[in-house]
């Protein structure tokens, strides 16, 4: 984490969560996690997710609020991932089949082990469908006509009409 990015309000929460966490034993028994979940403020998944963390960097600075959702610079998907996707999306999953997001990510997941890249998660997957073009999609699954039908759009005449007299 970028220690300009640290806020003076973030930088005291961190700190105050590092007091609260280093005060657990390294095996903490049920009532001292409930105790730091009533300090925190937060369930217990997220305070053994707070606990790794600072223990396995043993700074204060880990455990600073983060930002919501993808981080600025997030590549949306591995360079070396992007032509297995775009090979199964074009041959499997935009055909009429209409196999599930999940099957589309089993298959592509198998292809990217077999390569040795690192398998994005589904998340990204949809995140990467929802950026394509849907009337593409409907073409390719059902037809030009269909696609054209539902995504053309309609000049429809007005049911009214101008009268000079």
């Amino acid at each position: 984490m970028d220690f300009d990015d640290i806020g003076p309000r973030e930088w005291a929460a961190a700190q105050r969560r590092a007091e609260i966490l280093s005060a657990l034993p390294e095996r903490p028994s049920g009532e001292q996690i409930r105790d730091a979940m009533a300090a925190l403020g937060v369930g217990r998944t997220t305070v053994f997710r707070w606990l790794k963390r600072f223990r396995d960097s043993a700074r204060a600075s880990a455990l600073a609020p983060r930002r919501r959702g993808p981080h600025s610079g997030m590549r949306p998907m591995a360079p070396d991932v992007l032509p297995i996707v775009e090979k199964h999306f074009r041959d499997f999953y935009a055909t009429q089949r209409r196999p599930t997001l999940t099957r589309f990510w089993a298959e592509v997941a198998a292809d990217c082990r077999c390569q040795g890249s690192l398998v994005p998660s589904i998340r990204r997957w949809r995140r990467w469908l929802d950026r394509h073009d849907e009337a593409e999609l409907l073409r390719r699954r059902e037809g030009k006509g269909k696609s054209e039908a539902v995504y053309r759009k309609r000049h429809e005449r007005p049911t009214w009409r101008f009268s000079l007299e």
